[in-house]
């Protein structure tokens, strides 16, 4: 007779268990119902026909570099979840149409509260998901990309959490032939496993006036951190020794105004960190706005459409921020609605 951990791998494959692509971690030990170390030669497959095999068993972890089998009794979802980085190889799976609200999901068909629809692949009535919500669902999440969305489609979005509280990433931008008057407002690169990367080229900004009244929040303001970022080798292959410079600012943006605007304003903004912040010409800082001149710059934070200073958009030409980020590797702009 074949040993026990081949029948789970053949009843695993045979009913299927779902992952959410991209999210390694566990749910809480409370949650646990067993925890089973397999043999070398199984599989995340024997891990799902052990989960097959016992009624009470919603979802599981494996990880393949121990072989450990965490059998668990709640489908779980973001707020439960403890997610890991990709190379702790903690693969996290969910049992098909078995999701409550707010749980892991793939399709529409997992949920099984009224109502409740798969987006963000999680189970909800809600019709724009964003990095906000997914901090507000849980405070303690990492800073990574997570699926929203936004405007009826799915999107990975990339995600600063902690002391950030929830910026979604709209832009990162640096020097490239790329930027257009058109793909400043939608860019999207792609890594070899067909997920969009957000630590590239990337702009979703035509999203950014939905992200913003999506909010249920009273606040008279939404947030929007403009972020110049440059790494100094210094001749060093060693990380440790290479120095890292940000020069951020954060306005509170009344929410009559849009990043989609084509008009400087000034409006109110602290910079990060307590340090200064001045353009190398005399210049004002401007909230972000789109130029539409034809020129080399398309998207600038100078109160001087001209000036070469703030720029967070050219098709050419460096990027100037402020010192030391003068030259910056890239410029990031997040927004929290």
């Amino acid at each position: 007779m074949p040993p026990t951990w081949l029948l789970a791998a053949l009843l695993g494959a045979a009913a299927g268990c779902q992952d959410i692509q991209l999210y390694f971690g566990r749910l809480p030990s409370s949650m646990e119902i067993e925890s089973v170390t397999l043999l070398p030669s199984a599989t995340s497959c024997s891990c799902c026909g052990l989960c097959h095999r016992n009624p009470a068993c919603q979802s599981l972890t494996f990880r393949a570099d121990d072989n450990q089998c965490i059998l668990y009794s709640s489908v779980g979802g973001l707020a439960d979840f403890d997610r890991k980085a990709p190379w702790t190889n903690e693969k996290f799976f969910f049992m098909p149409g078995r999701s409550q609200s707010g749980e892991f999901c793939q399709t529409d068909s997992d949920c099984i509260t009224s109502g409740d629809f798969c987006r963000g692949r999680i189970c909800t009535t809600d019709d724009t998901l964003t990095c906000r919500d997914f901090y507000d669902i849980n405070n303690n999440l990492r800073s990574d990309r997570y699926w929203g969305y936004i405007a009826g489609r799915e999107i990975l979005l990339g995600c600063s959490m902690g002391s950030r509280r929830g910026l979604t990433q709209l832009m990162r931008t640096w020097p490239s032939e790329q930027w257009t008057a058109a793909s400043r407002l939608n860019m999207t690169t792609y890594n070899n496993d067909g997920t969009a990367r957000t630590n590239n080229l990337q702009s979703i900004l035509w999203a950014a006036d939905i992200i913003r009244d999506a909010s249920s929040s009273s606040d008279s303001t939404y947030q929007v951190l403009v972020s110049g970022y440059r790494v100094d080798k210094q001749g060093s292959d060693d990380r440790e020794d290479w120095i890292h410079h940000h020069r951020n600012i954060m306005f509170a943006v009344p929410r009559d105004v849009s990043l989609l605007g084509d008009t400087p304003r000034s409006i109110p903004y602290n910079v990060e960190g307590g340090h200064s912040f001045a353009f190398a010409d005399g210049s004002s800082v401007s909230f972000p706005y789109l130029v539409n001149s034809g020129g080399q710059i398309l998207y600038h934070a100078n109160m001087n459409p001209s000036s070469n200073f703030g720029v967070i958009v050219r098709t050419t030409g460096p990027l100037r921020w402020v010192g030391p980020t003068d030259y910056p590797n890239h410029i990031t702009v997040y927004i929290r609605e």
